[in-house]
Formats: C-alpha cells, structure tokens, sequence
C-alpha cells in the first residue's frame, strides 16, 4: 500500500486499536505492531497473518463494524495481478483443414 496506510493499520483502526485488535486475535499487543511493520525490521510487511484474518471479520460482523474480507489485501496489488493474468494471448497460426471433395 501507498501513503503509509498499511492493510493492517486500515484494519486495526476499523476494529478499534492494537489493544481490542490483541484482545480478539489472543495475540500481544506488540505482535499486532509488528503486523504494520515492513519485513526489515521483524514485521509482516503491512499484512495481518491469515491465521487472524477470521477472527478479526467474525469480530467485525457480530459488532457492525464496516470491515471486509477485501480489507486484507491491497487493491492495487490486486488489480496488478489481473492485468498480468489478463494479457493478450499470443497469436497462434491454425492452419484450415481443406474441405472434403464432394462426392458425385
């Protein structure tokens, strides 16, 4: 993600803070931080663990917060990976079968 906004911090904020966040996840508050922090400093690069990740929207729908499972990833990165998939197709050359002689 861009302009500092990791998907973990955009899904801590909607649950509540790094405190309700480890409260659900059974997790330390400091492994929750750690979930915004890039993979060169220890951190999981912006990325809350699947492991949290249902818990964290059971959490959210039986308290009517707006978080869902489109949160967890980067729309970006997303669409990236659908232009890649969605590339032309290289053209292939198919030769046509001659037409079978008529028989008198």
């Amino acid at each position: 993600m861009t302009g500092g906004m990791t998907i973990a911090r955009r899904v801590i904020d909607i649950i509540g803070g790094p405190t309700k966040v480890s409260e659900i996840a059974g997790v330390a508050v400091s492994q929750v931080h750690r979930w915004t922090w890039p993979k060169s400093r220890g951190g999981t690069g912006g990325l809350i663990p699947a492991a949290h990740q249902q818990v964290l929207l059971n959490y959210a729908r039986e308290h009517g917060l707006q978080l869902h499972p489109e949160h967890f990833f980067d729309a970006a990165d997303i669409a990236a990976e659908d232009a890649k998939r969605c590339e032309p197709a290289q053209r292939v050359s198919v030769a046509a079968k001659p037409a079978k002689a008529l028989r008198a």
